[in-house]
């Protein structure tokens, strides 16, 4: 099932100041080898936050399968455990328009 959605647009990391989620993205972004156990948490974290957005239901005009494909991130980001899971969950987003980096 698919979790729950939320109505609050979702907050992009850049525009947050100071806090450990932005600090684990910068580190994501720049130095992957240096992302820690705790990085990930919190990148999944923010990830799932994102994803859960209703945004994306009213804002992208997807079609069935793209659906689906939003429906497996929601389901998916949950299960991020390591830089390799993040990137391959990011290349899934952006297979379907979503950057939430």
């Amino acid at each position: 099932m698919v979790p729950i959605k939320s109505k609050a647009e979702p907050k992009y990391w850049r525009h947050q100041r100071g806090d450990e989620t932005t600090a684990a993205i910068r580190r994501y972004l720049q130095a992957p080898g240096l992302v820690t156990h705790n990085d990930v948490k919190l990148i999944r974290n923010y990830l799932r936050a994102w994803i859960l957005s209703g945004t994306w239901d009213r804002k992208l005009n997807l079609d069935y399968p793209a659906q689906r494909g939003l429906d497996a991130l929601r389901l998916g980001v949950v299960e991020l455990r390591c830089v390799q899971d993040v990137r391959g969950w990011l290349e899934k987003a952006n297979e379907i328009g979503i950057d939430p980096l």
